[in-house]
């Protein structure tokens, strides 16, 4: 698979996802697919911050991809264009990633470790979707390449995240669960088209995501007031 075709799996499982949120809600199958996004998006980050000549025009492109998609993140959610600032989308989320790997890599190992853990408490302040945890995705995918160890990263992330939820089913005896709702250990199996990826671009699509994002959420909001 090349990276074109990569960004299209992503981009249709979150279609999909947002379909279940935002007008099928009773199909967690939808939910389930859903969760393939995440990985694929975080590693296009890490793929990203690996090989672009400028991290400062990087973060800068997904800072404004992130403004602009703010209110249709909203009018998904509630019908209007009004910012509510109470919760933020993704694309921030990926944003603190990225800033992670720039103090990496301009700061060192302790600085830069010390901007990180700021990056992931910002994402826990502002509410930004995933959280810490999407901060720690993209920090994963870019200091361990191989898949294999990029995977068994993901499902360890993944526990933490969900740790609660888990031991919870456990205790509760409610493994059937893991099979019903969409938890992210769904998630590891982007990692087989992942594993796929042949190391080629394909279709030059550098505003690909960054148009798809808030054009899918108009897409989904406005079928959302119809129905």
């Amino acid at each position: 698979m090349t990276g074109f075709d990569l960004k299209i799996f992503a981009a249709v499982a979150m279609l999909i996802d947002h379909i279940g949120a935002y007008l099928l809600p009773d199909l967690m199958v939808l939910r389930i697919i859903g969760r393939f996004a995440m990985p694929v998006f975080a590693w296009f980050i890490a793929e990203g911050c690996r090989r672009t000549h400028s991290m400062g025009k990087y973060a800068l492109r997904l800072a404004i991809a992130a403004l602009v998609a703010e209110p249709c993140v909203d009018f998904v959610k509630s019908g209007s264009f009004a910012m509510d600032w109470s919760s933020q989308s993704i694309l921030l989320t990926l944003l603190f990633g990225a800033l992670s790997i720039w103090a990496f890599q301009r700061l060192g190992d302790m600085a830069g470790g010390a901007a990180a853990l700021l990056c992931c408490s910002l994402a826990q302040l502002c509410n930004c979707e995933y959280k810490w945890y999407g901060v720690a995705l993209v920090l994963l995918f870019y200091y361990c390449k191989p898949v294999p160890l990029q995977a068994f990263g993901y499902v360890v992330l993944s526990l933490l995240w969900q740790w609660d939820m888990v031991v919870g089913w456990i205790t509760n005896g409610q493994l059937h669960y893991y099979l019903e709702w969409p938890h992210q250990f769904w998630g590891a199996l982007a990692f087989i088209p992942l594993a796929l990826y042949n190391g080629k671009q394909g279709v030059r699509s550098k505003w690909f995501f960054y148009i798809f994002y808030p054009v899918h959420l108009l897409l989904v909001g406005w079928l959302a007031t119809l129905v």
